[in-house]
């Protein structure tokens, strides 16, 4: 016979299992109908998506920026257009010169131009009398050997400077009057290496501060923190993907260039910072064209340097410190109980019993190799200190803090690209 005692228990068991299923399940569904997220993607969905906007944006190119070399295009047609206006303009000008000559010649030939006379005013197509010969006359000599020796200057002077005194007294009797003006003569400085105009600055071979470019990392890093990534930075490579942006919407031609650079990590943003050291391209003739830039790398969230892994590795080292202390305590203790202490009228005396000195010396002996050992790892897990590390093949952008002069042409003079 079945005990309804039990079969009672059992029901209550089924019962009780049964309800607290289903306050678990109306628990579940109440929570998944109020959730505020449902339907919307996850943290790291959103995260990956962020990351895909970004790169997106990062490679997007304005298709209707105008470039350096359209720009020079439209001014070289505008001068060519003006030098054309002025060439049209000088030959309408000669061929007016040469008619009017003709017709001057012409006149001449069919005695209708004739001089008027000296004392009369002249009038038209008349032309005024000659100068007299025998009056004014003066006659150049040769220069001498010395005289083609002597200096433009000197000679220029000695042609315009004022007569001497004396003669200016002479010269003013025999006109009959005694004024005499004072002449002034102002020269110039005919050389020209004594003015040196300042070499202007051009995007052609000039890259102003604020210009920017898309960069990818060559090498990954492990980049340390504290003080050690002050006094040991990690050197890294990077070459540029674009041409760059200048302002005002200009590009230049620096694809293809590498870029070398210092990290340093910054362990409470978790990042490993970059600062730019050199930039390197090499031209299409060969010419290798090598500066020094200051300037910094964006991550790919548009802040400064790139989020990395935080490592620690020095829990190890410490967990060893740890138990070589905690054994070197127990066999400190463990000697201690192998010593008779006594008082007398000389002090306390410290003993330990002929039978215990072995068990004494080798709890002692432990508890010293303990400590030592404890030291060591201690020395180690100081040496040690936190690193980021930062994978290869990771897009940034590098900004230029300072302008960069290449010294040469690099607009149309890059290298060719893959």
């Amino acid at each position: 016979m079945v005990d309804s005692s039990k079969i009672a228990a059992k029901k209550q068991w089924i019962i009780a299992l049964g309800g607290f299923s289903l306050f678990i399940g109306l628990l579940a569904f109440g929570m998944w109908v109020s959730d505020p997220n449902k339907g919307k993607p996850d943290i790291r969905e959103v995260a990956r998506l962020e990351a895909q906007e970004v790169r997106k944006d990062y490679k997007s190119r304005s298709v209707d920026a105008v470039t350096p070399k359209e720009r020079w295009i439209s001014k070289s047609e505008q001068e060519l257009a003006a030098y054309k206006a002025e060439n049209r303009q000088f030959k309408q000008n000669q061929q007016t010169m040469k008619k009017e000559l003709e017709d001057l010649k012409t006149l001449m030939r069919s005695g209708k131009l004739t001089q008027a006379p000296i004392n009369a005013s002249p009038s038209k197509g008349a032309l005024p009398p000659p100068p007299n010969p025998s009056k004014n006359l003066t006659v150049v000599k040769p220069a001498s050997a010395n005289e083609q020796n002597i200096s433009i200057k000197e000679r220029i002077a000695n042609n315009v400077l004022p007569p001497s005194p004396q003669n200016r007294s002479a010269s003013g009797a025999k006109n009959g009057s005694g004024a005499s003006a004072i002449q002034v003569f102002e020269f110039d400085d005919l050389s020209t290496d004594s003015k040196k105009k300042s070499k202007s600055k051009n995007i052609s071979h000039y890259l102003p501060s604020g210009s920017f470019g898309k960069v990818v990392l060559l090498s990954g890093v492990d980049a340390p923190t504290g003080g050690e990534a002050e006094n040991n930075p990690v050197p890294i490579l990077m070459r540029l993907l674009d041409q760059g942006t200048l302002p005002n919407y200009f590009n230049s031609e620096i694809k293809d260039c590498h870029v070398t650079g210092d990290v340093r990590g910054d362990l409470s943003s978790e990042r490993g910072k970059i600062r730019t050291e050199r930039l390197s391209c090499v031209l299409i003739n060969g010419d290798v064209v090598e500066v020094k830039i200051n300037g910094w790398i964006n991550g790919e969230d548009g802040k400064e340097g790139f989020r990395g892994r935080v490592v620690e590795k020095a829990g190890a080292l410490l967990a060893r410190t740890f138990v070589a202390g905690t054994f070197s305590g127990l066999s400190s203790s463990v000697a201690s109980q192998y010593q008779n202490i006594s008082q007398n009228p000389l002090g306390t005396v410290t003993s330990i019993d002929p039978g215990d000195v072995g068990k004494a010396g080798l709890a002692t002996g432990f508890s010293n190799s303990m400590e030592k050992l404890s030291d060591y790892y201690m020395e180690r897990a100081n040496e040690m200190y936190p690193i980021i590390e930062v994978a290869a093949n990771r897009i940034g952008e590098l900004v230029l803090n300072e302008g960069v002069d290449f010294e040469k042409n690099i607009v149309g003079n890059m290298g060719a690209e893959e």
